[in-house]
């Protein structure tokens, strides 16, 4: 494993790893001596467009003068039928999943959903922007903030998820 470059971004930018080709790739942040070693991959599937995954990644050695291959794990699949909210999911994933400041995530208004947004419920509170109205607390979209991704690529607490007894 060797330190990466910008040709090596190049280089894995349309591959196609285990049947997702990857639309996105950049050398991984990080305070540690190898950090620049890895890379985080976006990659969309070619059988089930709108579905993502983000890896990291390394280049791995396949023996001495037969070249280099692109070793993926560590994956985030992102596969809900909602095909816009795995991309929006994913992006976010992509660029901040290397993000060693939770905090810094947590508070950012850069990366607020444009699909979903939050009621005043304590569980179940994400709705879809096409919901006007939380049937359980009646808060109005129009009053409410949108969702944080942070918070919805956890796959937790969206309204459509509420069991019904709730």
């Amino acid at each position: 494993m060797r330190k990466l470059t910008g040709d090596d971004m190049v280089g894995m930018a349309g591959i196609v790893i285990s049947g997702y080709k990857v639309v996105g790739c950049r050398i991984m942040l990080g305070d540690k001596t190898d950090s620049n070693h890895y890379a985080i991959l976006w990659a969309e599937s070619q059988t089930n467009k709108g579905n993502y995954v983000t890896w990291q990644a390394h280049l791995e050695s396949n023996g001495y003068g037969k070249g280099e291959r692109v070793e993926a794990y560590w994956g985030h699949y992102f596969t809900r039928d909602d095909k816009e909210l795995n991309r929006e999911m994913s992006e976010y994933d992509f660029h901040t999943r290397d993000w060693s400041n939770e905090e810094k995530i947590a508070t950012s208004t850069d990366y607020l959903s444009s699909l979903y947004w939050d009621c005043e419920c304590e569980s179940y509170f994400m709705h879809p922007m096409a919901v006007e109205e939380c049937e359980r607390c009646d808060a109005l979209q129009s009053e409410w903030p949108q969702s944080r991704l942070n918070e919805m690529i956890t796959g937790n607490n969206f309204a459509v998820d509420r069991p019904v007894s709730l």
